[in-house]
C-alpha cells in the first residue's frame, strides 16, 4: 500500500485540537527534551511581540510562521512526532504555564474564563459530552528513552563516520542499564520488531531469511469469543503484540484461534526453512495460551541479553568462555541415539 503524504498549512490552534482524535506521542527513537533558556525564551518573546504588534492579535490578518511539524498516524492512532518535538513540547508547557495563571491568579474575566475553555480541550482529554477534563491525561505523552539509553542513537552515528574514516575502527559505547530494555524488549516498537527478530532467527542459523517474510503471531490476532471467556480482550491484544509470540515466517497463516488451532500452526511451522520458527513444531509444546507468551518474554529477553553481551564482548576482544568439544565417539553416539529417536 503506498504512503499518503499530506502537507497543510494550520494554526496552533488546528494542530492542537488534532490530538482529541489522535494524541501526540513522542516515539522512541527520538532525542528527550533538550531546549534550554535561550531557545524557549526566543519562541516565547517571538509569540509575545507577533501577538502584541499591530499585525498580530485576535483581530490580525496576518500569521506567524512557527515552523513545520512532522507526525505520522501510527496503527494506535496516535501522531508519533518525527519533527518539530520541541517546539511542539515548548507549546504545550507554555499553554499549561497560562492555564494555571489563569486559573489560580485570583482574578477572572470572561476573557480570561473563554481561553481557559479553550485551553484545557487542546492539552487534556475531554469528555466530549459532559465536558468533563481529565487533567491525568495528557495529549502528549513522551516514550523517549533517558539520556543514557537514547545516547545509544548517536554513539551509533559517531561509530559509522570511525567506520568511514577508519581501516581499524575504535569507539567506546556509553555503557547503559541493561535491565531498562526488559519491558521494551517484552513490548517493542514496531520499528524495533523485525530487527529483534532477526536477532533470534540469525542466532539459529547462517542461511539467510527469504527477501520477504512475515512476522507470525503464534497465538492469532484474531480468537473466538469464548476462546478465553474470563479475561478482557484489551489484556489478549496486549499480550499478543509482545514478543513472546512472535516468529519470522515465510508467510501468513489465516487461522482463527479455536479448538486445536495451534497444532494446525504447528503442522505449517514443521516445513519452515527458517530453524526459531520450525523448533516451534516440537511436539514437546503441547499448547499455546497467554502464559506462554509471558514465559517466551522470559526466554527472549533473556537470550537478546545474551546475544548483545555476546557482541560486547566481542567488540571489546573479550575471549568467549571455553566449551567442551564433543569427541567423534560421542558426535556417533549422538548421531545414533538421534536415529533411534531416543533424543
Amino acid at each position: 500500500m503506498a504512503t499518503t503524504i499530506e502537507v497543510n498549512k494550520q494554526s496552533v490552534k488546528q494542530l492542537l485540537e488534532g490530538g482529541k482524535d489522535h494524541p501526540f506521542v513522542i516515539p522512541e527513537y527520538q532525542r528527550p527534551y533538550a531546549w534550554e533558556d535561550d531557545q524557549v525564551d526566543t519562541l516565547f518573546n517571538d509569540l509575545w511581540d507577533f501577538t502584541t504588534s499591530s499585525e498580530g492579535g485576535s483581530d490580525g490578518a496576518n500569521t506567524y510562521f512557527l515552523g513545520c511539524i512532522v507526525s505520522y498516524e501510527n496503527e494506535q492512532g496516535e501522531q508519533e512526532i518525527i519533527d518539530g518535538q520541541q517546539r511542539i513540547t515548548s507549546l504545550f508547557l507554555l499553554l499549561r504555564a497560562i492555564y494555571f495563571n489563569l486559573k489560580y491568579s485570583g482574578g477572572s474575566s470572561k476573557k480570561a474564563e473563554n481561553f481557559i475553555k479553550q485551553i484545557e480541550p487542546a492539552i487534556w482529554r475531554t469528555d466530549k459530552y459532559t465536558g468533563e477534563v481529565d487533567y491525568s491525561n495528557i495529549l502528549l505523552q513522551s516514550r523517549v528513552l533517558n539520556n543514557e539509553g537514547n545516547a545509544v542513537k548517536s554513539d551509533i552515528l559517531k561509530l559509522n563516520v570511525e567506520i568511514i574514516t577508519s581501516s581499524t575502527p575504535a569507539f567506546d559505547f556509553k555503557q547503559i542499564d541493561m535491565s531498562q530494555l526488559d519491558e521494551k524488549i517484552k513490548e517493542p516498537h514496531r520499528n524495533a520488531v523485525r530487527m529483534l527478530l532477526k536477532m533470534l532467527a540469525y542466532e539459529k542459523q547462517d542461511a539467510l531469511l527469504p527477501a520477504k517474510w512475515e512476522i507470525e503471531h503464534i497465538f492469532p490476532q484474531k480468537w473466538q469469543t469464548n476462546y478465553f471467556p474470563d479475561v478482557p480482550d484489551e489484556v489478549v491484544k496486549e499480550k499478543i503484540e509482545h514478543i513472546g509470540n512472535k516468529l519470522p515466517f515465510e508467510k501468513k497463516l489465516n487461522i482463527v484461534a479455536g479448538n486445536g488451532y495451534f497444532k494446525k500452526k504447528q503442522n505449517e511451522y514443521s516445513a519452515s526453512g527458517i530453524t526459531v520458527t520450525r523448533e516451534m513444531s516440537s511436539p514437546d509444546i503441547r499448547d499455546w495460551d497467554l502464559d506462554s507468551i509471558v514465559e517466551r518474554d522470559i526466554r527472549v529477553s533473556d537470550e537478546i541479553h545474551g546475544i548483545l553481551k555476546k557482541w560486547d564482548d566481542e567488540y571489546k576482544g573479550i575471549p568467549a568462555e571455553d566449551k567442551p568439544v564433543a569427541t567423534e565417539e560421542e558426535v556417533a553416539m549422538i548421531n545414533h541415539l538421534k536415529e533411534k529417536g531416543l533424543i
